[in-house]
């Protein structure tokens, strides 16, 4: 198989970034006087699940892909800034340009109510379609499920 006509596998790379916020806290004792105080972190969000499901079992240019992300959260959902999804050939690192043939980015921000963006690369055949790419109707859940669907056109992907 020739890496350029055909899939020999794909990754996903998912980065999220959380708001975090500092809460303070003080302890006492009962009878003799101590204080003291530490900070709280933000608990991190966990990806649960990962699922790319294509009609044919690979990614095919012209064809539908969807990609499923479920996240759960123990502060809730709403203070996730953002959501970053890097589709990848096995051999292009994470931190490489993204460009037609091996490497796009994606982001979703909660601006406006969630929003999905194609981050590169730019002026490419890479899509996606955002009338049907979702986030969670409640960000104020512990769990939620992010749809992106991922339109390739005229290029072979890889």
């Amino acid at each position: 198989m020739r890496s350029r006509t055909q899939i020999a596998a794909l990754a996903v790379v998912m980065i999220m970034t959380i708001g975090t916020t500092v809460m303070p806290a003080m302890a006492a004792t009962t009878g003799d006087s101590s204080t003291g105080s530490f900070n709280l972190g933000n608990a991190a969000p966990s990806v649960t699940d990962i699922s790319l499901q294509t009609p044919s079992g690979v990614m095919t240019p012209q064809v539908d892909n969807r990609l499923e992300i479920d996240i759960s959260d123990a502060n809730t959902l709403n203070d996730i800034n953002e959501i970053q999804v890097i589709i990848k050939t096995n051999n292009t690192g994470t931190g490489a340009s993204d460009s037609v043939t091996d490497k796009a980015t994606y982001k979703w921000t909660p601006a406006g109510g969630g929003t999905w963006s194609l981050v590169g690369p730019t002026g490419s055949t890479w899509g996606f379609d955002d009338t049907v790419s979702l986030e969670p109707t409640d960000l104020g859940a512990t769990a939620g499920t992010w749809l992106l669907y991922l339109y390739l056109y005229s290029y072979p992907l890889f």
